[in-house]
């Protein structure tokens, strides 16, 4: 899958960049995009949450995403609004968009953006502007799940480099000379510096001394050997150990979903499926999976993870997500949904499931905008649906968590 390319140039070509025939705003435009990628690629939250915001031309134009990405433009172009009174939306979606491309060359971004539009895309309202949006998508989503399968996998790898297999081989030069000094002061080149100061005539003090300068010289020799090797035998174990355990973190994680699929036992409530309120089940499962399994995780987790909730709310009807938000604000669960929005950043405007929730949490009058804050909108899902959009979003804490701790960097 290619890189879409310029998104300027996207709009430019479908007549939707309104900025005359002077290129000196088309660059004020790229500067301004630039400033705005700079500042995305270092906050996994505010990138979710202008790819959320990208994915619908219809959103609302008091919108904060659209205000920060005017005032990146007007940093640029100073009479911006001086040309455009009414705010013009297909110009600082065009700037949106732009920046969020220019993060596709680096897979952590990608990462990002897929797990966002895996859930949100769904349910896009795109404009003309959609087959180079849904090729950075699908872009994203490829990234996201190869990685996913990479982490998931974990398939043992050890690399033996050439030093570590380079057949060792006595120094047989460093040895004779060390023999000979070990026999007399003076070879046939002269005195030896170091040599033993008497000849075999001294008898017993030649022999000591002969004795104690071979067996250094030999040991000298195999140690020169020995030394390397265990090093080498010391690197490969370290290895073995470290990937041997690695393969049993993730044999261990897909053991205890299997399990945990068995029992029906839910981690976060401690209690069976059966005794869950339908309308609970879709976040509280989703939590469990991904306390489970706290990584990447490919479509097949995501699959399972809903075959799960379709069993256990068999036979219940579609529905919007304000009656499931309302659900989990209920006091039984407040705490458990407390601790798992925590880290999830306050942010304005257009925002995810997890989102809704901690804003909920803190003012219930907020599921009254629930509709305009999420982009699935009045969508009626089934709770295996909605189940998976909790899941995606829970993993967006996992990526934030690494690059909090500079796993990113590296």
């Amino acid at each position: 899958m290619s890189n879409p390319g310029s998104f300027l140039n996207t709009f430019l070509g479908l007549q939707l960049l309104d900025i005359g025939d002077d290129d000196g705003r088309y660059a004020n435009l790229e500067e301004a995009a630039a400033s705005i990628k700079s500042e995305l690629e270092s906050n996994p939250w505010q990138l979710a949450r202008y790819v959320r915001v990208g994915l619908d031309k219809d959103v609302a134009p008091a919108e904060p995403v659209l205000d920060e990405v005017e005032e990146a433009i007007k940093a640029q172009w100073k009479l911006f609004r001086n040309k455009h009174t009414d705010r013009p939306i297909s110009i600082l979606r065009a700037v949106l968009w732009e920046a969020i491309g220019r993060l596709a060359n680096d897979d952590d971004q990608l990462v990002i953006i897929g797990l966002t539009a895996k859930s949100e895309s769904k349910y896009s309202n795109l404009g003309p502007e959609a087959s180079s949006c849904q090729q950075l998508i699908d872009l994203a989503v490829e990234k996201l799940e190869s990685k996913a399968i990479e982490a998931w996998t974990n398939v043992p790898q050890i690399e033996l480099h050439e030093e570590q297999l380079k057949i060792l081989q006595v120094n047989e030069k460093s040895l004779t000379a060390n023999i000979l000094a070990a026999c007399g002061p003076e070879g046939t080149e002269g005195a030896i510096e170091g040599a033993n100061p008497t000849w075999p005539a001294s008898n017993q003090q030649w022999s000591s001394v002969f004795s104690q300068k071979v067996g250094r010289a030999v040991a000298l020799a195999i140690n020169s050997l020995v030394q390397p090797a265990q090093r080498n035998l010391f690197n490969i174990a370290e290895d073995l150990t470290r990937q041997f355990n690695d393969e049993m973190l993730v044999v261990s994680r897909k053991t205890d979903l299997l399990w945990w699929g068995q029992s029906k036992f839910c981690l976060s409530t401690s209690t069976g499926f059966s005794d869950i309120p339908k309308l609970a089940m879709p976040f509280l499962l989703a939590l469990d999976v991904h306390r489970l399994a706290p990584v990447l995780c490919p479509h097949s987790v995501e699959h399972y993870l809903a075959s799960m909730v379709s069993d256990a709310a068999h036979r219940t009807k579609k529905t919007t997500i304000r009656p499931v938000i309302d659900a989990l604000v209920a006091k039984e669960f407040q705490e458990i949904v407390a601790q798992a929005v925590e880290d999830v950043p306050d942010l304005p405007g257009r925002c995810g499931l997890l989102g809704a929730l901690k804003r909920t949490l803190a003012d219930t009058n907020a599921l009254d905008n629930i509709e305009n804050d999420l982009s699935i909108g009045t969508n009626e899902l089934s709770l295996a649906e909605i189940a998976q959009l909790f899941f995606r979003e829970l993993q967006l804490i996992y990526v934030a968590d690494s690059y909090d701790a500079g796993e990113s960097d590296e």
